[in-house]
C-alpha cells in the first residue's frame, strides 16, 4: 500500500507528521453507472477528472486561484484581511474575490457584511465548529441540518449575507450522506470538505456529485449516494520541498519568509504548468498569528498573480461558475460571473452597527446594547455580568435578538 507523508494541525495550531494511507476510492452505493460526457453535461454535471472542462486547450484556460479562510472573522485575525485583500486587483481591473468559511462564535457580524460589500463570498462553517471532530464524524442527519442550516440563518439575520452557498465541514470531517443529504436539500451550490491525496499532479478539477467520484476518500466517511448538481471542490493537498503533504496551508510551518512564499508558489507551479485545475490556497489566517513573517509572503505572492494576465483570484462559486460555462481567455474580459459592474451589496456605517452584550449568566439573554463601534469594558456596562463576564459580543447591522443566537436557537428569539 502507497503511503505518503503528510502533516496534520489541530485547532490549536499544533503539527505533527504521520504516515498514513492515500485512502479508497469512494463512490455510490445506487448505481455503478460511469460518469461520460454523455450521460453528464454541463452546465449542471461535471465528471470527475484532471481534465479541463470540454477539453479546452491549457493555453486557453484561465488559472483559477480560490484563496480561502476559514472560522470565525474574530477581532484577533480581522486586522490580516484589510493588509492582504483590498490591493490586489484581477485583470479586468475587479479586485480579487476570497471565500470566507464562517463559524458563528466570535464571528463579527458587521465586518461579515462589510466582507460581503466588497464582493468577497461569504460560505458556512457551522455554528459551533464543536470538538472533539469525532462529534461530525458520527452526527445525525438532524445535527448536521442544525449546524449547516442554522449557520446559513445565522448569516442572514445578522451578517446580511442572502446567497451562502457554500459549505465546509470543521476539521475537514466529514459526515458522509448526513451531510451530503442537508446541502442537497438545502439547495447548496457546493461543499469544499474533501481532499485528495492522490490527485494532485496533475490535480484534479471540482466535480458535481451525480455519478461515482475517482477521488479518494481520505477522511471518511464520504458520501455514497447520488447529488445531481451539487458540486464538490476538493482540497488538493499541498507538498512541500521535502515531499511532505498538508491538506491547508497554515499546517506548513515555514523557518522564514522566503520558505513560506515558495512553499505558496511550488504548489502555484504544479497547477498551473499542467492542467490548470484552480489551485485552493485553503488556510486559517491564524498562520499569520503563529509566523508573522508570512504576511509579507502572502502579499508577495498575490502581487506575483495580480501581475499575470491569465491569472485570475476568484471565489470558489465564481470557479465553479467559469466550468459551467468555460470561456477561454481570449474572451476572458467579457465572463459574467467575473465583472464588478453591479452594484456591491450593501453595509451599514460604523456609527451604525449594534454591539450586542450577552451575559454567561440568565440564559444568554440580551445584557446590554451599544451604538458604533466603540469598546466598552465591563465596569462600563449597566447590567450585572456576574463572576465570569460577558460571554460573548455579537457586532451586528442587524438588531439585536432578545438572545444569543446559537445551536438549536439561530434566530436568537
Amino acid at each position: 500500500m502507497e503511503l505518503r507523508l503528510i502533516a496534520l494541525t489541530f485547532i490549536v495550531g499544533i503539527c505533527t507528521v504521520s504516515a498514513r494511507p492515500t485512502g479508497s476510492r469512494f463512490g455510490w452505493n445506487i448505481s455503478n453507472e460511469t460518469c461520460t460526457s454523455e450521460n453528464c453535461r454541463l452546465p449542471d454535471c461535471f465528471c470527475s477528472g484532471v481534465t479541463a472542462p470540454t477539453g479546452m486547450s491549457t493555453s486557453e484556460v484561465p488559472q483559477m486561484v480560490m484563496l480561502t479562510f476559514d472560522d470565525a472573522i474574530a477581532a484577533q485575525v480581522w486586522p490580516y484581511f484589510g493588509e492582504i485583500l483590498p490591493s490586489v486587483k484581477n485583470p479586468n481591473g475587479c479586485s480579487m474575490s476570497a471565500t470566507f468559511f464562517v463559524s458563528h462564535e466570535y464571528t463579527n457580524y458587521y465586518h461579515v457584511q462589510l466582507l460581503r460589500s466588497q464582493r468577497h463570498e461569504i460560505a458556512d462553517h457551522s455554528i459551533t465548529h464543536r470538538v472533539p471532530s469525532t462529534w461530525w464524524k458520527n452526527a445525525t442527519k438532524e445535527e448536521w441540518s442544525e449546524e449547516i442550516n442554522g449557520q446559513r440563518t445565522i448569516l442572514r439575520l445578522f451578517g446580511g449575507v442572502e446567497d451562502v452557498e457554500g459549505f465546509r465541514a470543521p476539521f475537514l470531517q466529514p459526515g458522509g450522506d448526513r451531510q451530503f443529504e442537508v446541502l442537497y436539500e438545502g439547495k447548496y451550490l457546493y461543499d469544499s470538505s474533501l481532499t485528495t491525496l492522490h490527485f494532485t499532479n496533475p490535480p484534479i478539477w471540482p466535480f458535481t456529485l451525480d455519478y461515482p467520484s475517482i477521488m479518494d476518500c481520505n477522511i471518511p466517511p464520504c458520501p455514497t449516494k447520488s447529488y445531481p448538481g451539487l458540486w464538490e471542490v476538493p482540497l488538493v493537498d499541498l507538498e512541500d520541498k521535502n515531499g511532505v503533504y498538508y491538506s491547508m496551508v497554515d499546517e506548513f510551518s515555514p523557518a522564514t519568509e522566503d520558505e513560506a512564499y515558495e512553499f505558496l508558489e511550488l504548489n502555484f507551479n504544479r497547477h498551473y504548468t499542467t492542467n490548470r485545475a484552480p489551485f485552493g490556497v485553503f488556510m486559517h489566517a491564524a498562520w499569520f498569528q503563529r509566523f508573522p513573517y508570512t504576511i509579507a509572503a502572502m502579499k508577495r505572492f498575490l502581487a506575483k498573480l495580480a501581475g499575470m494576465q491569465d491569472v485570475w483570484l476568484v471565489s470558489a462559486s465564481q470557479a465553479i461558475e467559469w466550468i459551467r460555462k468555460p470561456t477561454p481567455l481570449s474572451h476572458i474580459a467579457d465572463f459574467p460571473a467575473w465583472q464588478c459592474n453591479q452594484p456591491a451589496p450593501k453595509v451599514c456605517a460604523e456609527h451604525e452597527a449594534h454591539q450586542c452584550y450577552y451575559p454567561d449568566m440568565d440564559g444568554g439573554k440580551l445584557c446590554h446594547v451599544e451604538q458604533g463601534l466603540k469598546t466598552l469594558n465591563a465596569t462600563q456596562l449597566p447590567c450585572s455580568l456576574g463572576g465570569s463576564g460577558v460571554s460573548h459580543l455579537m457586532v451586528t447591522c442587524a438588531e439585536c435578538p432578545p438572545h444569543y443566537p446559537w445551536y438549536g436557537n439561530p434566530t436568537g428569539k
